[in-house]
């Protein structure tokens, strides 16, 4: 039996930690595969943890005897599954949470660096560009040079504008850790749920047909 609750703690770490650092790295808005296999691998050492150190089985059972539920009946499995889905996810979804907000926001941090740079290249060249443009001016240029290097000021202004846009923009996008928790929290939930009541019976039967000899 032993064995059967080691083999029924990495089944379940793997899934749920599948299942949470998916739903947490698309939640995120800002999905790659580098930072989902991160949260997958964090996820899963903490879920596998909890799961040899928490007497999930034990406590399970405990509340279908509270609620007087059978455990191989649809109600049973229902508060099995809410049971460990109240143990897991919540600390799954925290520690995702923590996880993708900061990659996102060291993601967005370097853009913003990166356009901060090419902005002040365009200062720059915008300033130059005036002082140009003042300078031919006092020397009597034609008016047809004027004219472009007054559009190219123009287009030099026009550029520096939506670099200042993108950035606020970007800088609006940056995830926030506890308004990103909550929206977190509430659809891991109902996808924790759904994972376990359909996996962890399965997973129970096949061990026990496995192992139980």
């Amino acid at each position: 039996m032993r064995k059967i609750g080691i083999m029924m703690s990495l089944l379940m770490g793997v899934t749920m930690s599948f299942g949470m650092s998916l739903c947490g790295s698309l939640l995120s808005g800002h999905f790659t595969v580098a930072s989902w296999l991160l949260s997958f691998v964090i996820s899963l050492a903490v879920s596998i943890i909890l799961g040899l150190a928490v007497p999930v089985k034990r406590i399970c059972d405990a509340a279908c005897r509270r609620f007087g539920a059978a455990p191989d009946t649809m109600k049973g499995r229902a508060v099995s599954a809410m049971t460990s889905n109240l143990i897991y996810t919540p600390v799954l979804t925290v520690i995702m949470c923590l996880v993708m907000t900061s990659l996102a926001g060291a993601q967005i941090s370097r853009g913003v660096a990166e356009l901060d740079m090419a902005a002040a290249s365009v200062r720059g060249e915008l300033s130059a560009a005036q002082d140009e443009y003042e300078k031919r001016q006092a020397e009597g240029a034609a008016e047809t040079e004027l004219a472009s290097l007054s559009g190219n000021i123009e287009s030099l202004r026009y550029e520096l504008e939506q670099m200042e846009g993108k950035r606020a923009a970007m800088m609006e996008e940056k995830p926030v850790f506890i308004r990103e928790l909550w929206l977190s929290l509430a659809v891991c939930l109902a996808v924790g749920f759904v994972l376990i009541f359909l996996t962890e019976s399965a997973y129970m039967k096949l061990l026990v047909k496995k192992f139980a000899h």
